[in-house]
């Protein structure tokens, strides 16, 4: 017997010591369910059965056990993220294609760009302008990480260099997404809308702009250090700019410079992302930009593991689990009249939550009403709100967690265990970004 034999019988072990445990005292039915859902969560991360396989069999678990509805389970590719998911592989697909994504490379990283180091720090700076430009961090991560793929594979690197490098595209995308309101339309209105509160663009640019930004760079500077053996390299600069574009180039160009003005300007015109990037995308096959063989950029796997990772938190949610999970951290957690003991304990149960429940918007939506709850004559809801976005946000153990990180684990530019392995620093890190940056500033401004 070999040692994943004996990993994947310890990983069926656990759950079925938890149904005869019951420690959160479910129904026989919520118990079976409760325990699918922990077995699933276990080999996504310990990756021994493929990760494809396991989100469909969750599917079909919550599709036969779980009593909720079908438009829940599938709520993902019934939603407009879906389409835009989809339709922004197909675009970077074409941005490569036509030359624009090296043009990009050549003229805006390798010149300026002379060690490894320095396209960390490059991405950190672009992340947080393309977050001015493109609402949605899907499209926008998904065309720079094919900047920067295009870029490092023109250099002589190792594996684990590249993929230190790219990791970091995806790492910075995160912090940067919170300095506009708009840097994240679905994760930041959650946070808000959720915690029954709301705040202007002016007052999202006083009280969270700011500490976003000096989180952003410390986030970098740590990612930096961290990953220092890896990034100790320099890379071949021309110095000179690329050839010019070729016709199609330019045309590429233009059609994705309209499509991020509408994208821009969809308050304006109010047609969904969604639609304008189906239509770019239409556009380019037309134009013969994107040909059929251009399909297989659409990562099936991913969009069923997407699909897998939001039914999850419904599941959850519509099946009396989380309110199970609820109750027993309401009896547990005391009452306070200070701010940091809410917030110290805010931050252990988003990051318990977060973890268990896989995705962003299932910590939300089970954190939230109880926080507000116990603590929100202590604190304003539109900080509970902040805090627990930026918790959210940044804190992740496994890609399932970040839907930035999932992206480019999905496109395989990183490995699983590349991820986990940078969560006790980011368990550290990202709390002391709360208490020693965010709740400064909120005090000083207000805020709190």
């Amino acid at each position: 017997m070999n040692t994943k034999h004996i990993k994947a019988g310890v990983c069926a072990g656990i759950p079925l010591l938890l149904v005869l445990w019951n420690p959160l005292a479910l129904a026989p039915s919520q118990n079976l369910l409760f325990e699918m859902i922990l077995l699933g969560i276990t080999l996504w991360a310990t990756e021994l059965v493929d990760r494809t396989l396991v989100s469909v069999a969750l599917l079909l678990v919550f599709t036969a056990i779980s009593g909720v509805s079908m438009e829940r389970i599938f709520s993902f590719p019934l939603s407009a993220n879906f389409l835009t998911i989809v339709s922004s592989f197909l675009l970077s697909a074409g941005v490569v294609n036509s030359g624009v994504a090296k043009k990009l490379a050549d003229d805006l990283l390798n010149r300026y760009c002379s060690s490894l180091v320095h396209l960390v720090f490059a991405a950190c700076l672009l992340n947080g302008l393309l977050a001015a430009v493109i609402p949605q961090p899907v499209p926008r991560i998904t065309l720079l990480g094919s900047i920067y793929y295009v870029l490092l594979q023109k250099q002589d690197l190792k594996e684990n260099q590249r993929k230190a490098v790219l990791l970091s595209v995806f790492v910075t995308a995160t912090a940067t997404a919170m300095i506009l309101k708009n840097g994240d339309v679905v994760l930041n209105a959650a946070a808000l809308s959720i915690g029954g509160t709301d705040l202007s663009q002016m007052e999202w640019l006083k009280y969270m702009s700011l500490p976003s930004v000096l989180a952003s760079v410390v986030l970098t500077f740590v990612y930096v250090i961290y990953q220092k053996k890896n990034l100790n390299a320099p890379i071949i600069m021309t110095g000179k700019k690329s050839e010019p574009l070729t016709r199609q180039g330019k045309i590429t160009a233009i059609l994705m410079a309209i499509i991020v003005m509408l994208w821009v300007t969809e308050i304006v015109h109010g047609i969904s992302q969604a639609y304008i990037s189906l239509a770019g995308t239409a556009v380019m096959f037309l134009l013969g930009i994107l040909k059929l063989q251009d399909l297989k950029s659409v990562k099936i796997g991913l969009l069923l593991f997407l699909t897998a990772e939001f039914a999850l938190g419904n599941v959850l949610a519509d099946s009396g689990i989380a309110a199970s999970i609820a109750q027993i951290l309401f009896r547990i957690m005391p009452t306070s009249e200070s701010v940091y003991l809410p917030l110290f304990l805010l931050t252990l149960s988003i990051y318990l939550l977060h973890t268990l429940f896989g995705g962003a918007m299932g910590a939300l939506a089970v954190s939230l009403p109880i926080v507000n709850a116990l603590w929100g004559d202590v604190l304003p809801a539109e900080v509970i709100s902040m805090a627990a976005l930026v918790l959210v946000t940044c804190h992740y153990v496994f890609p399932y967690n970040q839907m930035t990180i999932l992206v480019g684990y999905g496109q395989k530019y990183y490995e699983f265990r590349d991820v986990m392995q940078l969560a006790v620093i980011l368990t550290v890190l990202v709390a002391a970004m709360l208490f020693g940056l965010y709740l400064p500033w909120w005090r000083l401004t207000g805020f709190l």
